[in-house]
């Protein structure tokens, strides 16, 4: 700013006037205009003591009082009194002030200038357009708020009417791509629709549909992608599953298909992420059968055919190149000299580690059996399954610490073989470690192998030998079912809860021999004075005290290793006091030499795994083959529980029941087992633990240190003895002769001589029903068809099955083989030839899966040529239907003797009555009918009887004539069965003397 010029004062009125000027125009206003700066309105508003007047653009102002008159002295151009006060008038001042400075907006309008005026309206004008603007924009920002409002509202909406599920997916995928609520809204009714499917899936996603399809097949894995819509479709199910099809065995294994096997179930890549650097891994070699389904088969990967057993298949040519190799393995199957497999061996890897991504069965074996090859021959197969898996060694980085089996003798022997044939070397690593426990066994195999039975195997085998009727001796006192139903009765238990216990019908459950076995070792001790009872409590006590030490380790996740190896340990010096003591009498050898064994393997798998991962974990569930019985309950989830499957459709569900097992250890909460074959996880006090979290007993769910470096074996074996020694003092003598006994004593040697070199003796058995059935060849080798259509049904399935086919495989050969002119598939080709060499299965569930016709009867409860002479002393007697019997026929009053063949057998008079069989000793109660057909009597000749003691032969009728007779008016009868040399029919031979007293005990 500057300030006015000061000049002099004149006398003359144009000099006043220029002093305003100049006043004025000094202001820093180049454009400065009076019209424009001065405040003219001012005069209206006040009374000022001037007045003002604008000529050629200069304003004068003239003081209202002025007078003209200058004072005396003054020059000529300087001015009045009033005139010259007006610069220092204030309001003049304050005029300057504001042209100068500038006004305030809430100046009144008379004191604003013309321009001040403008100016004002100007910057009101932008104000107001400004705030137009704002309230344009507010107006547009409300409205696309209210319309993201109702957006927000709509897809709320959208949301809760459940039209599309796996919404999560959807929102995750509209955001990734930067979607708002309008384009999530726009996804979700597109989703609804069925044009728009969220592809970016998680891996829960991917697991559940892959358990839908392995589980349920094709068919369930569409209709879940197209109704659930988080699960993935099809293929893109197959791109996601890796594993190709196992490939079996069509003859005697060998490595090469083993070695294929291995190459196709463990990824290198896989196992290397899911360890450390440099760090060896365990593994259990698995074995274990399972039934199949008799059925020839054409493998077309391999051009070989499947479903004849290993044992005898090589007799034939098993390559399917024409019509003459199909006719030719038929013709073998027909006489005998090959068999069709009735199980199937698999083989399977178990490696011992928490990890869930390979935590399941590997299965690298199948194979077909008859059942009818020695123990020598089975160990042929087992070796060359170890060998195959040895030398992958190099780059698996696994070790096969032991080969684990049930309790099945055949393969028992065979690892016994394998297994005991070194003592172990004090130049092996493990040797310092084992070598301090007494009375340890110290027999392997190669590399250190041990063999290996299942804890639940044996667990169900001591509660079946406890439902034995002939009973057990426990310190010189025995005991039996009835015994112990007693005991646990007087202990306070029900009536219903003891009968379920003791159920004979059901010997393969789990869970009930855990409680059959908790409630022996949980007998508290009696009150009764009778010494008879005294002494029974005692030995069931003791004998609950076995079971617990041996259950224990198995279930309380809350032990440590430590405890977990001393539980084991007392269990092995309490039986090994008993059996030294009882023998046979007290557990049958068999079963105590598989419990040792299983205890041996612990010891030794725990010492290999300090010596070669010291800073690693053990868990003792993982040895047995727990986790290829979850194959097999996985296989039958697949196929159903009431068919078989044939050597085909097992190697191809095979590969499924690996996947489907791995998904199921990595999201054990998806999963509820099969209640009997499950064993509940316990505390410490013994109390079931119901957390979800430990429903299921795996590696995951211990709770308790499995570290190998806090684990010392010679302390955890000795202090095994001692807790037997502190809970049992009355055993402290067995346990001195033990200690002074001068024999080359150990678990498997109770008295000097090694139990598995020792022949048993006649009685030393557990019951039959115990052991495998299958050891046992089947006499009936015919193949047996559903002729329901589920064979052709599966036939079709199997076609668009998940058989993954790896790109470098490539058929060579033709898939067509000429019939009668035309060519024809092979596999139908098969199905064709075999159709008239099937026998129709049974209706029945059960015994369809035993392959049991459906129009025979048990061929075990019959006898060829009697019903009484040659059955054992513990079988019923029975009569069947299509036996003879004897009965009288009245004629004229007259009665005639009658032979008859049985066509029928009522119980009851209930429409579905009919029995195939009945015991003679309720034959003659009220109720029982038997229908016969008549049978003719003839004159036997030389041809018919050569010896001529027999003089007369059944004939049958022209017209067969048929009666119903209560049973008590019929008598069985057990003729002598012949036939003619030229292979004609059979019939009964019959001598007048028999059939003369036959009628006479009949009449009377």
């Amino acid at each position: 700013m500057h300030s006015p010029t000061q000049v002099s004062l004149q006398d003359s009125t144009i000099s006043r006037v220029w002093i305003i000027i100049v006043l004025v125009s000094n202001l820093p206003f180049p454009q400065y205009i009076p019209h424009e700066d001065y405040p003219f309105a001012l005069h209206h508003k006040l009374n000022l003591p001037w007045d003002y007047t604008v000529k050629a653009g200069v304003l004068t102002l003239r003081a209202t009082t002025c007078t003209g008159k200058r004072r005396d002295g003054d020059n000529a151009h300087s001015l009045c009194g009033p005139c010259r006060m007006l610069p220092i008038n204030p309001i003049i001042e304050g005029i300057m002030k504001r042209i100068t400075d500038g006004i305030h907006e809430n100046t009144n309008l008379g004191y604003f200038s013309h321009r001040q005026l403008v100016d004002r309206h100007h910057r009101q004008n932008q104000q107001l357009n400004l705030m137009k603007l704002k309230g344009l924009n507010n107006s547009k920002l409300l409205h696309g708020r209210a319309r993201a409002l109702s957006n927000h509202k709509r897809l709320l909406v959208a949301f809760r009417s459940g039209r599309v599920e796996g919404v999560d997916r959807i929102i995750r995928v509209g955001l990734k791509r930067g979607l708002g609520v309008k384009g999530l809204l726009g996804l979700y009714e597109r989703a609804a629709m069925g044009a728009y499917r969220p592809q970016p899936y998680e891996e829960s996603d991917y697991l559940r549909g892959l358990l839908l399809w392995r589980l349920g097949g094709n068919r369930v894995a569409k209709i879940a992608h197209r109704s659930l819509h988080q699960i993935p479709s099809l293929s893109t199910l197959r791109r996601n599953s890796t594993m190709p099809r196992i490939r079996p065995s069509y003859g005697a294994p060998t490595q090469v298909e083993i070695k294929s096997n291995i190459e196709a179930v463990l990824s290198p890549e896989e196992l290397t992420a899911s360890r450390k650097s440099g760090e060896v891994c365990h593994q259990v070699v698995m074995f274990d059968e399972i039934s199949v389904e008799k059925r020839a088969r054409w493998d077309d990967l391999t051009n070989y055919f499947l479903g004849q057993c290993r044992e005898h298949g090589e007799r034939v040519s098993l390559e399917f190149n024409g019509v003459d190799d199909m006719e030719e393995l038929f013709r073998s199957f027909d006489c005998g000299d090959v068999h069709y497999a009735s199980e199937a061996t698999i083989g399977a890897l178990g490696i011992l580690t928490d990890n869930t991504r390979i935590y399941g069965a590997r299965p690298i074996l199948v194979s077909g059996t008859c059942k009818r090859e020695t123990s020598e021959e089975h160990v042929k197969v087992l070796q060359t399954v170890l060998d195959a898996v040895d030398s992958k060694k190099e780059e698996t980085k696994l070790r096969v610490v032991s080969i684990a089996s049930d309790g099945e003798t055949k393969r028992g022997g065979a690892l016994i073989d394998m297994t005991f044939k070194y003592i172990l070397s004090p130049s092996s690593p493990i040797y310092r470690l084992l070598h301090p426990l007494e009375f340890m066994d110290f027999h392997i195999g190669d590399d250190d192998l041990t063999p290996d039975k299942d804890y639940k195997h044996v667990f169900k085998r001591l509660r079946n030998l406890m439902l034995r009727a002939r009973g057990l001796d426990v310190r010189e006192t025995h005991v039996n079912p009835t015994i112990m139903k007693a005991h646990l009765r007087d202990a306070g238990g029900s009536k219903e809860h003891i009968d379920s216990l003791f159920k004979p019908d059901d010997k393969q459950d789990v869970t009930l021999a855990y409680q059959l076995m908790r409630d022996l070792w949980s007998l508290p001790e009696t009150t009764s004075e009778q010494p008879i009872f005294v002494a029974q409590r005692n030995a069931l006590r003791l004998l609950g005290s076995l079971f617990r030490h041996l259950i224990f380790p198995y279930i309380c996740v809350d032990l440590t290793l430590s405890e977990q190896l001393r539980h084991l340990s007392a269990a092995a010096h309490l039986a090994l006091a008993l059996f030294r003591e009882a023998g046979k009498d007290f557990i049958p050898t068999l079963l105590y030499t598989d419990i040792m064994i299983m205890i041996k393997n612990v010891y030794f798998c725990v010492a290999k795994g300090k010596i070669d991962n010291p800073s690693g974990m053990f868990w003792i569930i993982l040895l047995g083959t727990d986790r290829l019985e979850t194959l097999f309950g996985i296989l039958r989830t697949i196929i159903g529980t009431d068919a078989n499957v044939d050597l085909l459709q097992l190697a191809t569900r095979l590969t499924g029941t690996t996947e489907v097992s791995n998904i199921l250890a990595m999201k054990p909460e998806w999963d509820s087992s099969p209640r009997r074959l499950q064993l509940p996880a316990v505390s410490k006090e013994g109390h079931q633990i119901l957390d979800s979290g430990v429903d299921r007993i795996n590696p995951r769910s211990w709770r308790a240190d499995v570290s190998l470096s806090n684990v010392v074996l010679q302390t955890c074996w000795r202090g095994g003895r001692r807790m037997v020694e502190d809970e049992n003092p009355e055993l402290a003598p067995l346990f001195e002769a033990l200690d002074h006994d001068k024999r080359s004593i150990s678990i498997l040697s109770p008295c000097g001589v090694l139990l598995v070199d020792e022949p048993l003796a006649e009685d030393d058995n557990e019951d039959p029903d115990i052991l495998d059935a299958s050891d046992i060849p089947d006499a009936s080798d015919v193949p047996t068809s559903d002729d329901s259509g589920v064979r052709e049904l599966e036939d079709q399935i199997a076609e668009d099955e998940d058989v993954v086919v790896s790109d470098v495989t490539k058929r060579v050969f033709d898939r067509f083989v000429l019939m009668n002119g035309k060519k024809v598939n092979k596999a139908r080709a098969i199905k064709i030839h075999s159709r008239y060499r099937n026998e129709i299965s049974s209706t029945d569930r059960l015994k369809r899966v035993q392959e049991i016709k459906r129009f025979s009867f048990d061929r075990s409860r019959v006898v060829l040529n009697s019903v009484h002479d040659d059955l054992e002393d513990t079988m019923q007697p029975v009569l069947i239907i299509g036996e003879p019997v004897a009965t009288l026929l009245y004629c004229e009053h007259r009665p005639f003797l009658c032979i008859g063949a049985v066509t029928d057998i009522a119980i009851g008079g209930s429409k579905d009555a009919s029995v195939i069989d009945v015991g003679l000793d309720i034959l003659g109660e009220d109720g029982v009918s038997v229908e016969f057909q008549i049978i003719d009597l003839v004159p036997a000749t030389a041809d018919d009887d050569p010896t001529l003691k027999n003089d007369w032969r059944t004939r049958s009728r022209p017209r067969p004539a048929c009666y119903t007779v209560p049973g008590q008016f019929v008598q069985p009868i057990s003729p002598q069965l012949s036939s003619l040399e030229d292979g004609g029919p059979t019939f009964w031979l019959l001598d007048s003397t028999e059939l003369i007293a036959l009628g006479t005990d009949l009449l009377h």
